[in-house]
């Protein structure tokens, strides 16, 4: 009997790179042993990350107060200050970003100045550890965003 991961093929899936498979366990994270108070990631995997129990599937805002949206940038792997001023906006303590599975997105210099130039706090890291630093700050009442890639 297969497990439920397991293809048809009778192989695990994972992740093809151009250096070969590599195994999907890898970019799992279970995030459920953090308290819930507010918006909390529960869970995260490549490709898709779960917010109080509902999964998301495409690169998402988090926002402290309850709110979550698609979070759409001009360049795919890119964050430009227009990617980021939605954030900035609402005020928070800190700003998170995460760039992906493998840390594929690269946070702009002009995008890193305009957060720090508005005194706020900025963490940019993996998502598995994005995610990890948000649920981290959420439940300790702080005003955090997440910007969280959800790929590569």
């Amino acid at each position: 009997m297969k497990s439920p991961e397991e293809t048809s093929s009778g192989r695990r899936p994972g992740v093809r790179t151009p250096g070969g498979e590599i195994p999907i366990e890898k970019y799992k994270f279970d995030l459920t042993t953090v308290k819930k108070k507010q918006n909390m990631v529960n869970r995260y995997e490549f490709g898709l990350m779960a917010i109080n129990g509902k999964e998301y599937s495409q690169d998402i805002a988090v926002f402290w107060d309850g709110e979550v949206e698609n979070w759409l940038r001009a360049e795919s792997h890119s964050v430009g200050v227009g990617d980021v001023e939605l954030a900035i906006s609402k005020n928070p303590e800190i700003i998170v970003v995460g760039t992906g599975a493998d840390g594929v997105v690269n946070v702009s210099r002009e995008a890193t100045k305009a957060i720090i130039d508005k005194g706020l706090n900025l963490v940019i890291d993996k998502t598995g550890k994005a995610a990890s630093v948000f649920n981290e700050n959420a439940a300790e009442g702080k005003r955090v965003v997440g910007l969280f890639h959800l790929t590569c």
